[in-house]
């Protein structure tokens, strides 16, 4: 089975996107340090055919090379299950929690099954919480304007001529 390749274009967000990953998973003792949890929020919005998926692709290829691991989250019930089994199991390890078109998974879910994962009574130490969506006017301000949920929210935008 074949598919297409994935292209890094010159103007595209991923180099952003995936220089602020690898910041991050290289800051734990700053956060220590001020005895926080070792979470980061990461939300990508723009047009479809952008790039946010490739994005996102990359960024868990990456994090699975360096020995982490990856759950993509539809159902918030069953992530919550498994993301705290992970953590009884692998403490430290890196992991990424993925929350494509999170509109979506808002609609299924309901806003506070969301909000309980992202930095509720579910939430957990030394993960990235990465989310993405074409329509960031559909998400109410408790997702987009907490930092301690999406501390960093970044418009992909179409990858221009050149």
């Amino acid at each position: 089975m074949s598919s297409d390749g994935i292209y890094v274009l010159p103007d595209m967000a991923t180099d952003i996107i995936l220089t602020e990953v690898r910041k991050f998973w290289e800051s734990e003792s700053k956060y220590r340090l001020h005895n926080l949890l070792f979470k980061r929020g990461l939300l990508l919005f723009g047009p479809p055919g952008a790039g946010k998926s490739i994005a996102i692709k990359l960024l868990m290829h990456e994090i699975i090379k360096r020995d982490g691991i990856v759950v993509v989250i539809r159902d918030i019930s069953l992530a919550v299950m498994v993301l705290k089994a992970i953590r009884r199991i692998e403490p430290t390890r890196n992991l990424i929690a993925v929350l494509e078109d999170i509109d979506e998974i808002i609609n299924y879910n309901g806003e506070s099954s969301v909000l309980s994962l992202l930095d509720g009574e579910n939430n957990l130490d030394n993960i990235l919480h990465l989310a993405s969506t074409n329509h960031p006017e559909k998400l109410g301000a408790r997702i987009i304007n907490r930092p301690s949920r999406f501390d960093r929210v970044i418009y992909v935008g179409m990858p221009q001529e050149a």
